[in-house]
């Protein structure tokens, strides 16, 4: 396995890894390493702190630890041991250069200008040297690239930056024109303080936002748009609303389209997801306004002209309503949270969200709830390219 590979390879040579670290800039190439997201600014600022005397061996160390986590998930292991031995390479003296070369050459790495580097001589002119910067160049492109990478006979997008991105939920509770408190969302709390965990949990940067009207929701997403990086690798939204076919709805009793909240994220709006897994859960129902004869216009359901690499996770199916309890939360959203606690280190999101899918199916509390309502069914709409494989905060 590539994991296997990759990690033997570094403990094979750990000791010259740390002597090549030292000796090319210590300090650089561990802020390198946090901008290109392999370390996280905590990590960063706990080995290139003063104050906890630690030597430029131990500082190392930790930093060749803290890469070696990341190696142990079979789907970045490659992309983040090509990056940081670009890193190396780049920075490095002639030894550190050579430490590089070795490791890549023991775990074969799959990129094919990595094969053509070799260490500078004495006698090595200066033209070959260029060649080998330049080849050096084309891989750090390659690993940057947002595409999907192979891993084994699927494809997985890149999920190695820390943190992964960015992670809004919108939750709301309270309607402004309802004095008896007849729509107020109860349970709704206890899910979004959930999903927060979760997210958190699977190093993103999560961010709340409550009680929005309509309109208020469509400028969450695009005030939020300008705190994501280039660095980052996917965006999740959570919405828990009311709703019905004419979309989401806010507090204000006017409503929002899926599609509207989409477009923000478009590549010509939000460049620096082009490429990149944009993922949204929302929790509400979706039935249809008896008085209204427009019939179902909730856009989910209709194909995304530039919406590559989107997926929506719904908690119901079209015309069909959602449940949630008083007190423990909506029964989507509390099935999405367990699956993703207790399964995000093993499984692809495709299989939890299908096991999401069998819980809610199997539930006989659900079912219950229900009555003789038409039952309540979750739902996957995606342009998805490849798999995605979170990563736990170790």
């Amino acid at each position: 396995k590539m994991t296997d590979s990759a990690d033997n390879a570094v403990i094979k040579n750990q000791c010259d890894l740390k002597d090549a670290i030292v000796s090319s800039g210590l300090v650089d190439i561990i802020s390198e390493c946090e901008q290109k997201g392999l370390i996280t600014s905590t990590v960063k600022n706990t080995l290139t702190c003063d104050s906890t005397n630690q030597t430029g061996d131990n500082r190392a160390y930790g930093l060749i630890d803290n890469i070696k986590r990341s190696l142990r998930f079979e789907s970045v292991a490659q992309t983040t041991l090509d990056e940081f031995l670009c890193i190396l390479y780049r920075r490095g003296n002639v030894g550190a250069k050579a430490v590089a070369e070795r490791i890549a050459n023991q775990y074969k790495g799959h990129l094919p200008e990595y094969r053509k580097l070799s260490v500078p001589s004495s006698g090595t002119d200066q033209t070959h040297s260029h060649q080998e910067h330049t080849a050096l160049s084309q891989s750090q492109v390659v690993n940057q690239q947002p595409d999907c990478t192979k891993k084994d006979d699927l494809f997985a997008y890149p999920m190695s930056s820390k943190p992964h991105g960015l992670a809004l939920i919108i939750n709301n509770v309270k309607w402004i024109n309802d004095p008896t408190g007849k729509e107020t969302r109860n349970g709704s709390d206890a899910d979004a303080d959930r999903l927060q965990a979760v997210f958190g949990n699977l190093a993103y940067h999560v961010e709340l936002r409550r009680n929005l009207k309509a309109a208020e929701m469509k400028t969450a997403l695009e005030e939020i748009r300008k705190d994501i990086h280039d660095s980052h690798d996917s965006f999740v939204c959570c919405i828990l609303s009311h709703g019905t076919d004419e979309g989401i709805e806010g507090v204000d009793g006017k409503y929002v389209t899926v599609h509207e909240l989409a477009e923000t994220l478009y590549p010509d709006k939000c460049g620096a997801l082009d490429g990149k897994p944009k993922l949204f859960f929302i929790e509400a129902c979706r039935e249809k306004i008896q008085s209204d004869d427009k019939g179902a216009n909730d856009t989910v359901t209709k194909p995304l002209p530039r919406g590559a690499d989107f997926f929506f996770g719904n908690s119901t199916i079209q015309d069909s309503a959602a449940y949630r309890k008083q007190i423990s939360g909506s029964f989507y959203i509390q099935a999405l949270c367990e699956t993703f606690e207790q399964h995000a280190d093993k499984l692809s999101f495709s299989d939890m969200l299908l096991a999401v899918n069998q819980k809610i199916a199997t539930n006989p509390e659900l079912s219950k709830h229900c009555g003789g309502k038409k039952p309540q069914m979750s739902e996957m709409v995606n342009t998805l390219r490849g798999n995605i494989y979170f990563n736990k905060k170790p």
